[in-house]
């Protein structure tokens, strides 16, 4: 399966990031907050601004920004073990 952007996802999907496209001040936030190849993300709601969890916490993240997020449906990934496990928040958002 071909790496598609975090836009393109139902609140609710497992995904595992392929990577962040760019050099840029964002892209590189991005990556400071654990948008890592491999890591695991739930879209928490669609839109812009969407929210999407990562691990304990919760960011909200523009359009732009997320279509900078290159990702995969955790069932895509091969030698993918384990879902992602919710954690239940108020849904705060940070960024």
């Amino acid at each position: 399966m071909s790496d598609k952007d975090l836009t393109q996802f139902a609140a609710g999907t497992d995904l595992t990031v392929s990577h962040v496209a760019g050099d840029g001040p964002v892209a590189n936030r991005l990556r400071e907050i654990g948008m890592i190849p491999g890591a695991r993300l739930r879209v928490v709601r669609q839109g812009s601004p969407m929210i999407v969890q990562l691990g304990n916490s919760r960011f909200c993240l523009r359009g732009q920004e997320a279509a900078l997020v290159k990702v995969q449906t955790a069932e895509s990934v091969q030698g993918a073990e384990a879902k992602f496990s919710p954690v239940e928040s108020p849904g705060t958002c940070l960024f």
